[in-house]
């Protein structure tokens, strides 16, 4: 119900939205190349009205858009280049675990039942090994590289909810 008259958002939309509201830096190659295997090449629009058929929506296409994300988000080499780094994301220096949710959630859109709130306040405040046993890790501003790791994984998880799905 509360998605009814909504438009799901086509792969140009989603991938502009997050380009733009959280400024990571991006290779356009990868991005091209992601917009080639979803059937919509950006600036080369079968029509004046854009993309008009709904074949994107299905799974490969889904999966595509992840693999661009994921590939955009974790991109230390080009971050180097650019001096780009997830603390300034941060609304403060010494945000906390909720304060981090709070601000990139509404960056990107995204409102947040408190289940969801839930399970990614245990996202940011742990940490699964390789035998998928789950540790305290805590959140901390201060620690740069949990920081990077903690915040790629938020937006990783923010832009594939319903929110963010939505125009």
């Amino acid at each position: 119900a509360a998605n009814r008259n909504s438009i799901v958002a086509g792969p140009t939309d989603k991938r502009v939205k997050l380009l733009r509201t959280t400024n990571i830096p991006y290779d356009l190659g990868t991005v091209r190349g992601g917009m080639e295997s979803s059937g919509q090449m950006i600036g080369m629009p079968p029509t004046v009205f854009g993309w008009d058929n709904p074949e994107w929506v299905n799974g490969p296409w889904y999966l595509s858009y992840v693999n661009t994300v994921t590939q955009v988000i974790r991109n230390d080499s080009l971050f180097n280049q650019r001096s780009f780094n997830y603390s300034q994301m941060l609304p403060s220096p010494t945000a906390t675990a909720d304060e981090v949710i709070t601000a990139v959630a509404q960056r990107l859109g995204v409102t947040l039942t408190p289940e969801q709130r839930q399970v990614i306040w245990i996202y940011m405040n742990n940490q699964i090994n390789n035998s998928d046993v789950m540790t305290a890790d805590l959140w901390d501003a201060s620690n740069a590289s949990k920081v990077r790791r903690k915040m790629a994984g938020l937006v990783e998880i923010l832009s594939r909810t319903n929110d963010f799905q939505m125009r």
